[in-house]
């Protein structure tokens, strides 16, 4: 197993001269589970398929230990890739596509039977080695792509958006089961997706990537909880965070208000030394707060320090033990939670309130989140 770390890396189409992916610097340590996360086109892809040597560098480094592998050719690398689409040989029995690799390098037969078995049992597929592909389950061909990686027992695995074309339900379970073997396996992966539930989940760490850029690293309740900018906090959490734009009001002893056309809120005291420092006096900002931070009156226990907002409800629906309601707030939407069996009527004006240690204030300029006394 090794450490990845990436040194100013950056992937240019000599076509257009654009780069797709702009100097990335990112280090993964050794038995970590990464996750590259971002919309379609950021350059997740491309950096994960230069790292497996399926792209050449434009420029910059790609280290795997201590090993610069920029020129290394992909069998070298010591790396094994789960594709998308599975890539199985549909001519081959589930043995013989997860043998495939061994077999090219020649591995004695002996040593190459045992790691199939032994991979087989771990991904429990034993009883599918003689079948092909065209005989198995979406969710049986994915475990037969990661048992042809994990026979190998590469110093890193690379996952390429495994789980796609997968349904709802399996891609819940293949989640559990790709975890679960990294915990047994604790070999350095990194894997990319589109989903941020799957980012969240699974990662020990996620980086996620805007426009060939990184955005932000960190643990899942990191950027959950303190995201980097504006991008960030829209793009991880579902429903996305609520964002409403207001000017900032210095009240002088009583602090600062963050104020719109429809309502002015007492804004946390945690955030006046950076609104001070910043002399955001009278100048727009952000406000983002979290659905599940917000809350009709009576589920609220925060005592006298929520903030108080109405709204008029357009729409309602109920998600599993929770009902989100959606309101407009003059031009906004905005999106609070409430328990299930909590019925509020289209057309009907309710109070809702924010829970004032959970706002988010992002500049209205950089986008960047402003921090606060906790950092």
């Amino acid at each position: 197993m090794a450490s990845v770390h990436l040194h100013n890396l950056i992937k240019r189409y000599e076509k257009n001269g654009m780069n797709v992916v702009n100097s990335i610097n990112l280090s993964i340590e050794d038995g970590e589970f990464m996750v590259l996360v971002g919309p379609s086109g950021c350059g997740k892809s491309t950096t994960l398929r230069m790292i497996a040597g399926l792209e050449s560098v434009s420029d910059g480094d790609i280290y795997i230990g201590e090993k610069i592998v920029n020129d290394v050719p992909p069998k070298q690398r010591d790396i094994s890739m789960v594709f998308q689409n599975y890539a199985l040989y549909p001519n081959m029995s589930v043995y013989e596509n997860m043998a495939f690799g061994m077999r090219l390098r020649k591995t004695e037969k002996h040593i190459m039977d045992s790691s199939v078995k032994q991979s087989s049992r771990v991904l429990e597929i034993e009883h599918l080695l003689e079948r092909k592909p065209r005989q198995l389950s979406g969710g049986q061909r994915q475990r037969v792509a990661l048992g042809r990686a994990l026979v190998r027992q590469p110093q890193v695995f690379l996952l390429d958006e495994p789980l796609s074309n997968l349904d709802a339900r399996l891609r819940v379970q293949m989640r559990t089961e790709i975890v679960e073997l990294h915990r047994q396996l604790a070999t350095t992966t990194i894997y990319v997706t589109h989903d941020q539930i799957e980012a969240m989940t699974m990662g020990t760490r996620i980086c996620i990537m805007k426009s060939g850029t990184i955005q932000q690293v960190g643990t899942p309740e990191e950027v959950y909880t303190r995201p980097a900018n504006l991008f960030v906090a829209g793009f991880i959490g579902t429903p996305p965070i609520n964002i409403l734009q207001g000017t900032v009001l210095d009240q002088g002893k009583s602090g600062f208000t963050f104020s719109t056309k429809r309502f002015t809120l007492k804004l946390p005291q945690r955030y006046e030394e950076t609104l001070r420092e910043l002399k955001l006096a009278d100048r727009k900002v952000y406000l983002g707060v979290r659905p599940e931070f917000s809350s009709l009156p009576n589920y609220y226990v925060g005592g006298a320090d929520g903030l108080k907002i109405k709204g008029d409800v357009f729409f309602s629906e109920m998600v599993g033990a929770d009902r989100y309601i959606h309101v407009h707030i003059g031009e906004n939407s905005f999106v609070f939670r409430a328990p299930a069996y909590e019925r509020v009527a289209i057309g009907e004006q309710v109070e809702i309130v924010l829970h004032p240690e959970a706002l988010l204030l992002f500049h209205a300029e950089t986008e960047e989140r402003l921090p606060d006394d906790r950092g």
